[in-house]
């Protein structure tokens, strides 16, 4: 908001102390920022010297296991609820807008103070969490967040759908669709390119990391000049190890996990995005092509409209087909940077911290003209 105020309204971002912390780490100057609130700063010293290791112990066992997670859930409940609607009071908020974390806080700070209103993003592309349900370390009550929220905002399309076909939406409920992605890509970057493919998306099965890792598999049997590099983590990752181990590939690709998207696609020259649904525009897809790299997309109905000639190639969901992309891009190289440069011209035109600034703007002036 500094760089893109919108004129009447003010704001403020409010944190866990945990979520502040990972913050920190990739962003060190939001430390001097006056509009960030975390909740529970006090408590910070229990994560440092000699308590640290217990304290991260006591967490895990506390938020890994269902049944302890569950009994602990209503107290850690509470305790937010009224750290939340302190804050509000102090600070005289209008308005609560919640993406993932809190919004079960949020939906219950609306119920007991109804001088708040409370708009809720949907992030879940995938569908998971619609029940209200005490889950493995997620005590999730997503289905009735959403029915009481006083509007909903979506990235794209297939989020809308997902809602929709659940039968979660009111008819008198305002839905607001983002016209681009939230994200600044003018900070994205590009160093020397080599022969480098990339995956990097939660290892979910309806990412398909495993098709990523079969077509790797046909391509290294007969040729070593390009590097296969896999990124994320997620419910899949023991059965990728195993893969890697099996097909005696472990110090042939790289697997890891990168909190600098950046720092990966800088260099690479292709990015699989390789999803069974469409829900563009991804986050990983448009930093990949943000740093030049040309895309290859499964063939799902929304990516077919997403993905252009100009910058990107669809795929079917075989590894031959896969492979077989791969190798194209990788041996015409001037193709291939051709469709990076476009797709980095798309996303840059398009996806705007300007256009979004805007839209939300309009989001927020049309819910706080909604208050009684």
């Amino acid at each position: 908001t500094k760089r893109h105020p919108i004129p009447g309204i003010d704001f403020l971002l409010i944190l866990s102390r945990e979520k502040y912390q990972s913050l920190l780490a990739q962003y060190p100057t939001l430390d001097d920022s006056e509009k960030i609130i975390v909740l529970g700063a006090k408590f910070s010293l229990l994560k440092k010297g000699a308590f640290r290791k217990y304290a991260d112990k006591a967490k895990y066992i506390l938020t890994n296991y269902k049944y302890i997670s569950s009994l602990f859930f209503p107290f850690y409940l509470i305790i937010n609820v009224l750290r939340l609607i302190k804050v509000i009071k102090k600070e005289d908020i209008h308005l609560l807008h919640g993406l993932w974390d809190g919004l079960t806080e949020c939906t219950l700070v609306r119920k007991v103070y109804s001088k708040v209103l409370f708009v809720m993003s949907y992030v879940e592309p995938g569908g998971r969490f619609l029940e209200n349900r005490i889950y493995r370390n997620n005590p999730s009550f997503l289905p009735w967040v959403i029915m009481q929220a006083d509007a909903i905002e979506v990235q794209c399309k297939p989020y809308k759908d997902i809602l929709e076909n659940a039968g979660l939406l009111k008819k008198q409920q305002p839905l607001f669709m983002a016209p681009c992605s939230f994200t600044d890509y003018s900070k994205a970057f590009e160093r020397e390119k080599q022969n480098r493919v990339v995956f990097l998306a939660r290892l979910d099965p309806l990412k398909n990391p495993l098709l990523f890792l079969e077509a790797a598999q046909l391509i290294l049997r007969k040729r070593d000049d390009i590097v296969f590099e896999m990124y994320g983590d997620g419910p899949l990752k023991k059965r990728i190890i195993s893969f890697l181990e099996e097909y005696g590939l472990s110090d042939k690709i790289l697997f890891g996990y990168s909190v600098n998207p950046y720092e990966v696609f800088s260099g690479s020259k292709v990015f699989c995005s390789l999803a069974s649904y469409g829900s563009f525009p991804e986050q990983s897809t448009l930093e990949a092509l943000a740093c030049k790299n040309a895309l290859i997309s499964t063939e799902t109905p929304d990516s077919a409209t997403f993905i252009r000639k100009e910058f990107g190639l669809i795929t079917g969901f075989k590894p031959e087909e896969l492979a077989g992309k791969i190798e194209f891009l990788i041996d015409n190289p001037v193709l291939c940077k051709e469709l990076g440069e476009r797709g980095h011209a798309f996303v840059t035109a398009e996806h705007t911290v300007e256009r979004f600034s805007g839209y939300i703007g309009d989001v927020y002036k049309h819910l706080l003209n909604m208050k009684p």
